[in-house]
């Protein structure tokens, strides 16, 4: 069930972001959900797009440098503690958290988080046999 995620990487110069940005808008790709991470010399742009293999696609032909990966997405309740009890269901079961980012659920009860794990399948199944709904391309709209 895992995700597939774009990953995006660029010079760490005014624009460059933008760059990416405005090929999306011109091509009427919307995103469900992007992170930014930055270094001195470089950044990485990971994005859910909706039609991911549009997008990769196009970001590729414009000279972008583009990896696509998968990532585990799970809806968590928003309430306290419920992103440490997710983070640490991973942790005690020996998994490697790479990094994570959230993005916006429909609801207001839930939101959502993508996790960069060693093993997906691995994570999906701790999350979901412990009460946690794990989110698919259809869910997403991609």
């Amino acid at each position: 069930m895992a995700i597939r995620q774009l990953s995006v990487f660029l010079e760490n110069r005014p624009g460059k972001l933008a760059s990416v940005t405005r090929v999306l808008a011109a091509e009427k790709i919307n995103l469900r959900a992007m992170s930014l991470a930055e270094a001195p010399d470089f950044g990485i742009v990971r994005l859910i797009p909706e039609n991911i293999d549009k997008a990769e696609k196009i970001l590729k032909e414009r000279g972008f440098l583009v990896k696509q990966n998968h990532v585990v997405a799970a809806v968590i309740d928003d309430k306290p503690g419920a992103l440490d009890y997710a983070v640490n269901l991973l942790a005690e079961n020996g998994m490697n958290m790479e990094y994570m980012y959230a993005f916006l659920s429909p609801s207001k009860d839930h939101a959502c988080m993508v996790i960069r794990v060693d093993n997906n399948a691995e994570a999906e199944e701790i999350l979901n046999k412990n009460g946690i709904t794990l989110i698919n391309e259809a869910q997403l709209g991609i």
